[in-house]
């Protein structure tokens, strides 16, 4: 079977938490343009301190989800591919772990600058890692607190771990 597009799978990912209940926060489109959603940077202030006209953009060590969407008291945060991505597993579980302080930073701020209240105290949310890719591909089984999103090719998705 062909893998799908990185396109596809995060079109249908968006679709999919929709019309589950999620309400989207942010996202970065494949490509990086987003007529719909603002972009959260993830950002290591220690080397996103240059006098460049966006210090963000210019960040070593920066991280853009591709989608950040909430529920109830859950945040998700999804890293899309055609197929399962190790390097994403990885990324998002440094994010998580030892640059969970500058994730938890970048929330306060994007609530404060985009009216998300939900992200004022991202302390009490349960924040969630989801990679999101061809329900084809080889991958691990999700184990807690992990979720995979596998997008069929008639963009349906399947859950494979726990979300509300």
């Amino acid at each position: 079977m062909r893998a799908l597009a990185e396109a596809f799978v995060h079109r249908a990912v968006r679709r999919h938490l929709r019309a589950d209940g999620w309400t989207l926060i942010a996202g970065q489109w494949p490509g990086g343009t987003d007529d719909e959603l603002h972009v959260l940077y993830v950002v290591d202030p220690t080397v996103a301190r240059d006098l460049s006209p966006d210090p963000r953009r210019h960040s070593l060590d920066k991280f853009v989800p591709d989608v950040v969407a909430v529920k109830e008291s859950t945040l998700i945060i999804v890293e899309a591919k055609p197929s399962y991505s190790h390097s994403d597993f990885e990324k998002l579980e440094r994010l998580l772990g030892e640059r969970r302080d500058d994730l938890l930073a970048a929330l306060r701020t994007f609530g404060r600058e985009r009216g998300f209240d939900a992200l004022l105290q991202p302390d009490s949310l349960s924040i969630r890692p989801a990679l999101a890719f061809g329900a084809h591909s080889a991958h691990p089984t999700a184990v807690a607190p992990w979720t995979w999103l596998l997008v069929e090719g008639d963009g349906s998705v399947r859950v494979d771990g726990d979300l509300p």
